[in-house]
């Protein structure tokens, strides 16, 4: 009985190291990598947070929460290497697809072959305009 127990511990002890080097674990085996709150830019409202979370099955998922952004046409979430200020900064990025509201929670998911270390803030842009509504810069929790 003692050596099963044991051997749970440790495999508990493990797991929670490994959990505190790659993230924050929450309910569910959901991991929050990074986080962030949007700010707007170009005069533009953007307002809430950002959660790049893992799930328990391994896939990854950026989520705003609680977002508040100014109307547009043609608003696009992106994930940016490197820092922004604006517009000129938003160079090298992947595109998650098109804002699904203005207000509220909503997710993307991020494909596999999408290295998140390389990219460091989300950005809404408005894609008709080339103008950058909002950023958020992640870093780990």
């Amino acid at each position: 009985m003692i050596l099963p127990l044991r051997a749970l511990l440790v495999a508990t002890t493990a797991a929670l190291f490994l959990l505190a080097a790659t993230g924050i674990a929450t309910a569910g085996g959901v991991v929050v990598v990074k986080t962030g709150k949007l700010s707007p830019l170009n005069n533009e409202t953007a307002a809430g947070s950002v959660r790049l979370v893992r799930l328990a099955g391994g896939k990854r998922v950026l989520q705003l929460r609680n977002v508040n952004i100014g109307p547009g046409p043609a608003l696009r979430v992106y994930l940016v290497a490197g820092r922004v200020d604006g517009n000129e900064d938003v160079a090298a990025f992947r595109d998650l697809g098109r804002l699904k509201s203005s207000a509220g929670n909503q997710q993307y998911f991020v494909r596999a072959a999408i290295d998140t270390n390389r990219y460091s803030t989300v950005v809404i842009w408005c894609d008709e305009f080339s103008v950058a509504f909002g950023k958020a810069a992640l870093r780990r929790p």
